[in-house]
């Protein structure tokens, strides 16, 4: 039975290198394909033109564009390492210092803003405690 499962791992290793080396001789390459979200067809892509330009058209006679107010939140990591000098002769390296602390510190940004440009923003810390191995986020201002 295992001489078998290794006289067909055999086999198929063979095959997989003679279709290998044919396809690297037709001059194509193993590459990773490109993940998107979806596809559209051409159906979809001319539903989205007809909606954009009905939009569009709209917006000529009620500026409604002018009146919608978007919101959008980002974790920042920030780091104020205060970098210092140090005197040595010219042959000597630098002093070496180490780095910050592993856990760097989050603030939330949220940031409104309209057609014009940001209407408010605000910067929430964040902190996190493990409460049955899932993290519990809070925010405080």
């Amino acid at each position: 039975m295992e001489s078998d499962k290794q006289h067909f791992r055999h086999i198929l290793l063979f095959y997989y290198r003679k279709v290998y080396d044919h396809l690297k001789g037709l001059g194509l390459s193993s590459k990773l394909d490109v993940w998107v979200l979806h596809v559209l067809t051409e159906r979809n892509l001319c539903r989205r033109i007809d909606v954009c330009d009905s939009l569009l058209k709209r917006h000529e006679n009620d500026q409604f564009l002018k009146r919608i107010i978007t919101e959008d939140e980002k974790c920042v990591v920030y780091n104020n390492v205060k970098r210092k000098r140090s005197w040595s002769k010219k042959d000597e390296p630098a002093q070496t210092i180490s780095k910050a602390d592993f856990h760097q510190k989050k603030v939330m940004l949220s940031v409104w803003w309209d057609f014009k440009g940001i209407v408010f923003f605000n910067f929430y810390w964040i902190t996190q405690r493990l409460i049955r191995k899932s993290a519990v986020i809070s925010w405080t201002n």
